[in-house]
């Protein structure tokens, strides 16, 4: 997971791109039985913003007109 996370904020900074925060599979890697966990469940936001602060801009979530979009599914990964 970690590693995963490192390569976003990378590809983020060489793209010039903003970074939101993920919500993680759980059942990817742990056996909870809720289906998604928030980037604040695992990490301290606050801390992570800050040190992010002048390498990549980040947003907590998505603006509505583009979080109402359909994603593109991603199964070849």
């Amino acid at each position: 997971m970690r590693r995963d996370f490192c390569d976003g904020v990378g590809i983020s900074c060489l793209l010039n791109a903003t970074l939101v925060l993920p919500k993680f599979e759980v059942a990817a890697y742990w056996n909870e039985s809720r289906l998604c966990s928030g980037f604040e469940d695992v990490f301290d936001v606050e801390y992570f913003i800050q040190k992010m602060n002048g390498f990549v801009q980040v947003v907590r979530e998505l603006p509505a007109e583009l979080a109402s979009k359909e994603g593109v599914a991603n199964d070849w990964l």
